[in-house]
């Protein structure tokens, strides 16, 4: 009897079936860790840059750039003069006015 009782445990253990699916959750979790860790990754980058108010396309042809019509400036025929500070392609004179050269 107690023979019998062994040899069914032995053939239970053998012909006993996993679980097809018990890999699944190991492969869920390792895609939740990867998902985490991308989104970490591209909020570091994007930290990282610089802000950029203006795009520009570089290219070897002479395209014009793209004019943004601006809320308040003043158009002369005459060619305006003062000191100011360099911002890109803007100029801030004492008066605090900022005239627009294009290049």
């Amino acid at each position: 009897m107690f023979e019998k009782k062994a040899k069914e445990s032995i053939l239970d253990s053998i012909w006993q079936e996993e679980d097809p699916l018990s890999g699944m959750a190991n492969l869920f979790d390792v895609g939740i860790v990867f998902s985490i860790a991308l989104i970490l990754a591209l909020m570091q980058f994007y930290q990282n840059q610089p802000p950029q108010r203006f795009l520009y396309r570089s290219s070897s042809q002479n395209v014009p750039l793209e004019r943004i019509p601006l809320k308040k400036f003043r158009m002369g025929s005459k060619n305006l003069i003062g000191e100011g500070e360099k911002l890109g392609v803007c100029y801030r004179l004492k008066n605090g006015e900022i005239i627009y050269i294009p290049e």
